[in-house]
């Protein structure tokens, strides 16, 4: 997992939301990760699919983050996404 800047209060110009989730503890247990990287990996998540549904640029996705666009082309190919946004039939530039 890349290592990405956590959202602290103050810290984000756009304020941050506090968000709980309820998973069972087998699940976290599986994960072994502690809260605060159950935290990051979670935002990561949410990130990555803004991006999948073209909702955010993956430059915007960097700035969520906290993290270089070497980072962020790294997790778009952890997560199998392709920002080549083309229709089959279409002639490429």
């Amino acid at each position: 997992m890349v290592p990405l800047g956590l959202f602290l209060e103050g810290c984000y110009p756009g304020g941050v939301k506090p968000l709980t989730i309820q998973v069972p503890d087998d699940l976290f247990a599986l994960s072994g990760w502690s809260e605060g990287e159950a935290q990051v990996a979670a935002t990561q998540s949410l990130v990555m699919e803004l991006v999948r549904r073209n909702r955010v640029s993956t430059g915007r996705a960097a700035e969520l983050l906290g993290v270089s666009r070497w980072d962020i082309d790294r997790l778009l190919g952890e997560y199998n996404i392709d920002v080549v946004d083309w229709e089959p039939g279409a002639e490429l530039p």
